[in-house]
């Protein structure tokens, strides 16, 4: 039996870094805000001691720069409320709509507190997330987005993102990040590892060799080491360090913790920076529609 290219792969053009740049301050802001939200439930206090600027106020300015990059890219920002009549059949609608509910929680919260209000604000974030992940597992014409795992990368990289996002923060006050923080990190970082092993082994399976030689160590393999060695497993080390000589007692100095906690938030990000551009740029190909005779 012969096959017969009618439809050849090819790179899609639709979304380029701007809508990359979207999804990535997606996840790290929501995740950011689910992550402080989580240490602050089992510390009772963290990050609202960390910095002058509440935590979720931090979360929104993250999410609203990304969905601004988006709307640019778009070209014609101000033209943005049509979205909300598309909420039954778009994805993206329902970003925007999730978006809203974080919005409206963070808002409400502020000029009368209440852990109700908290709820809505985790429901949120996680409805964001889930939104942008279905946004790219909806493109079924490109074979790398369209699979059961993409939701499940969207949430482990916006936690793992969002943790950080924390690291980063705590270095104003180095002397309080505790053990809480980087244990949740250290889980949320390799959480995210081990979906992005399982998504290229998965992927690497599929019927699309063509495609697949673009997300493996082939033609990418600066981005995969960036995302795999660099973006995970040195932040799991210097995590790992920072628990030892914290449980330890060895008195490490502030700038030691500050070059084990920032240097892994730091690396966190550049990671899962490295891991949505790989997915979205490099790895976004067009199914292959063959004939067979």
């Amino acid at each position: 039996m012969t096959e017969i290219d009618l439809i050849s792969p090819s790179r899609q053009s639709e979304w380029g870094w701007l809508a990359v740049v979207n999804f990535i301050l997606g996840g790290a802001g929501s995740g950011f805000y689910l992550i402080n939200l989580t240490t602050m439930v089992i510390d009772s206090s963290f990050l609202e001691q960390q910095t002058s600027v509440p935590y979720d106020i931090v979360s929104l300015s993250i999410i609203t720069l990304g969905l601004l990059c988006v709307a640019i890219e778009t070209g014609r920002p101000l033209h943005g409320y049509y979205v909300f009549s598309q909420w039954g059949k778009s994805w993206m609608s329902r970003e925007i709509i999730a978006f809203t509910m974080f919005v409206s929680a963070i808002v409400l919260n502020y000029f009368f507190p209440h852990w109700i209000l908290n709820i809505v604000g985790v429901f949120s974030a996680l409805f964001f997330m889930i939104t942008q992940a279905f946004m790219v597992f909806s493109a079924r014409a490109v074979t790398s987005w369209n699979t059961a795992i993409m939701p499940f990368i969207f949430l482990s990289s916006g936690l793992a993102s969002g943790a950080g996002v924390a690291l980063l923060f705590t270095l104003s006050d180095i002397s309080a990040v505790g053990h809480t923080l980087p244990q949740i990190s250290l889980l949320c970082v390799a959480f995210n590892l081990a979906i992005w092993l399982f998504y290229v082994r998965w992927y690497s399976a599929v019927s699309f060799p063509s495609v697949t030689g673009h997300l493996k160590l082939k033609s990418h393999l600066r981005k995969m080491f960036l995302a795999i060695a660099f973006g995970h497993f040195m932040p799991i080390l210097l995590l790992l360090l920072l628990l030892w000589r914290s449980q330890a007692q060895h008195g490490a100095g502030e700038m030691v913790m500050g070059v084990l906690v920032g240097g892994s938030g730091l690396a966190i990000i550049i990671s899962v920076a490295a891991q949505k551009a790989g997915i979205i740029l490099s790895a976004g190909y067009t199914r292959r529609i063959v004939l067979k005779v």
